[in-house]
């Protein structure tokens, strides 16, 4: 596969994802980007983004990467960075359910035991909201990844911000515009130099 390499998607703890993946770098014998999903601590959606310690701890987790990129291997993790959940802990904080794009989203049952947890989108353009996700892209490139790919970005099934005390037209885009276009606290184009790539779904 001289020229070529792959692009590998892994869930789980580092102990798992690092065999499986220098095992399979090793029978390919070419360079590997990984996309790694469920890096963290959350229980299904239930805590994001709690997403801190990762997965078997900080250390473990940071070796495993440092493993990784030592080997050749391109590392991103993904979290969501569009939206929360009204059961984390980042929820308590009394800015949360203000930057969310509706009011009345903390009016939500816990589910029971293997429901899917529902979550809230957040307005990108409330300080509370750009600086959570800026926050855990720093605290996960620190653990070693190449990238960050945030999900819940983008996408026709968003619905828009209707919160005019945000500062945007209501129903519109300029939320996201202002909130994730060039220039944003969020932005691909304005990744800290650490990062390699920074890009959102």
């Amino acid at each position: 596969m001289e020229g070529h390499g792959l692009w590998v998607s892994f869930w789980g703890g580092p102990r798992a994802v690092g065999a499986v993946t220098h095992d399979l770098h090793r029978l390919v014998a070419t360079p590997l980007k990984v996309d790694w999903r469920c890096w963290h601590g959350c229980v299904r959606e239930g805590a994001y983004p709690d997403y801190f310690p990762p997965r078997e701890g900080t250390e473990v987790f940071a070796q495993a990467m440092h493993q990784l990129a030592e080997a050749g291997m391109l590392t991103q993790l993904g979290f969501d960075g569009g939206r929360i959940s009204p059961h984390s802990d980042a929820w308590r904080s009394e800015e949360a359910a203000a930057s969310a794009i509706e009011s009345g989203a903390a009016d939500t049952p816990e589910p029971a035991d293997g429901e899917i947890h529902p979550l809230v989108p957040m307005c990108f353009l409330t300080d509370y909201w750009r600086e959570q996700v800026s926050e855990i892209a720093a605290r996960t490139l620190a653990l070693g990844a190449g990238g960050v790919y945030l999900e819940g970005v983008i996408g026709s099934a968003r619905p828009a911000c209707r919160r005019p005390e945000h500062g945007h037209e209501v129903g519109g885009r300029e939320e996201w515009v202002r909130g994730c276009g060039p220039g944003s606290s969020i932005s691909p184009r304005t990744a800290p130099p650490s990062a390699a790539w920074i890009w959102w779904t």
